[in-house]
């Protein structure tokens, strides 16, 4: 019986240890199809490079206190429990000298150090939400990229399956042909080295499928949940005309979240070189103490307090180097804004052509779509009245103009976010006001 209880409380023990060393809360699954909005709605809450970033402004915040701390109100006490032999005349006094003391002290003034390392840590602290703001979107533009690299290795697989599944039945009529004497070796030869292409270029969307969404529940921190469906997202984005690259541009400069967070490191910067040049200066602290001594002799005084004057004389030139030191970073980091703007002004102009030429792109697909629905109708027909047809044919070329429409909308739709998150604008702010009509798609 006694072993019994035992039995029980042990794997009671355990079991409660295992829930324990559980995670909170597990992440719920991702629904069934997948949603394009649901994906994106994760962008924040599943970011490792976001949660790095908010560690890094956890510690700038520390920083910020050490700092504080270190001109702070500084107490100390001291106790001390001592006996002493007197010389003769003053052996009256006795051989106990216990003692008890109180020293407090804080900096008046340091003429700017202090200060402008505060202000240094604040702009690093708005460097540092900057960077969680700037990790968001480009977490956002990655999942947008993945989702559509799920649909796109979906529509591949479909196509490259149809492809495979005519190569066989254009193989196996060969072989047939063959047996009757109306075909030689090398037409069926022929005929099995295209089925065994288009069953290689099958297998290979088959993977691509998995690789995909592979990546895509990593992105969502759902590793090893893959959906099976995603719903294909309406996009409306080629219909839209954008503003002129101009526009574009000169909002990118004043906006582009790279260049702010450069242009608030080099005011960091520049607050840090006052702080190093501040050292030179003298440093002012008021200082109180308060005592109880067991032996009334020449300096232990019941209290006394003051102000202290520190003066910098001579350092051996450390701070002439700390402060060509942060100069030279500086001047690195002004050449880089000038870098930056011309590379961000750059990608503005290149997001903005390729935009035209998609456009074109996806009403050339469109076009080519409803060739291929009119040529399947059309294949359909002759195949149901016996006639000669290429309906397997017919069939994959629908499903590859469908593949072209798709790539041209989902490319369409990433260079629009590309060219959000340059300008920080909106999608209503990017686009003119006057659609585009049918006749310019």
């Amino acid at each position: 019986m006694i072993y019994r209880v035992y039995l029980f409380a042990m794997l009671a023990f355990h079991a409660g240890f295992a829930k324990a060393s559980q995670p909170a809360s597990a992440p719920e699954p991702l629904p069934e199809p997948l949603e394009l909005g649901y994906a994106l709605s994760l962008s924040k809450a599943n970011n490792i490079v976001l949660s790095m970033v908010e560690n890094e402004l956890a510690a700038s915040r520390i920083k910020q206190d050490l700092i504080r701390a270190d001109v702070g109100l500084n107490a100390t006490f001291t106790a001390r429990a001592r006996w002493a032999e007197s010389p003769p005349a003053l052996q009256y006094l006795g051989r106990k000298d216990h003692a008890a003391l109180l020293a407090v002290s804080k900096p008046l003034y340091d003429f700017g150090r202090t200060s402008n390392k505060l202000r240094a840590g604040e702009k690093n602290q708005e460097i540092a939400a900057l960077r969680i703001k700037r990790s968001t979107q480009t977490h956002r533009l990655q999942i947008m990229r993945a989702f559509f690299d799920v649909l796109l290795a979906d529509l591949m697989f479909a196509r490259d399956n149809e492809a495979m599944a005519m190569g066989y039945i254009y193989y196996d009529e060969m072989k047939e042909r063959e047996s009757l004497g109306q075909k030689s070796e090398l037409d069926v030869l022929e005929k099995d080295s295209f089925y065994q292409q288009a069953r290689q270029a099958r297998y290979e969307s088959e993977s691509r499928q998995r690789l995909s969404r592979n990546y895509l529940t990593q992105l969502l921190d759902r590793p090893g949940r893959l959906p099976s469906r995603l719903v294909m997202p309406r996009l409306e984005y080629h219909k839209l005309k954008i503003k002129e690259v101009e526009v574009l541009s000169k909002v990118a400069l004043a906006r582009n979240l790279d260049l702010r967070i450069l242009a608030e490191t080099l005011t960091a910067l520049k607050y840090e070189a006052s702080a190093i040049r501040a050292q030179r200066l003298p440093l002012l602290t008021a200082e109180v103490e308060s005592g109880y001594y067991q032996r009334n002799i020449g300096g232990n005084d019941i209290w006394r307090a003051g102000v202290a004057v520190e003066v910098p004389l001579f350092q051996g030139g450390k701070i002439s180097a700390e402060l060509a030191l942060v100069k030279n970073q500086i001047r690195q980091l002004e050449l880089e804004i000038y870098r930056k703007k011309q590379d961000i002004k750059h990608q503005v102009l290149e997001n903005w052509l390729a935009l035209g030429d998609l456009t074109i792109q996806s009403r050339a697909a469109e076009v080519l779509y409803d060739y291929r629905e009119y040529d399947l109708d059309r294949a359909r027909a002759l195949y149901e009245m016996d006639a000669e047809s290429n309906l397997g044919d017919s069939m994959v070329a629908l499903t590859t103009a469908s593949l072209k429409i798709a790539q041209a909308r989902f490319e369409i739709a990433m260079r629009w976010e590309i060219l959000a998150q340059l300008t920080q604008m909106t999608v209503a702010e990017m686009r003119m006001e006057k659609p585009l009509e049918e006749d310019q798609l």
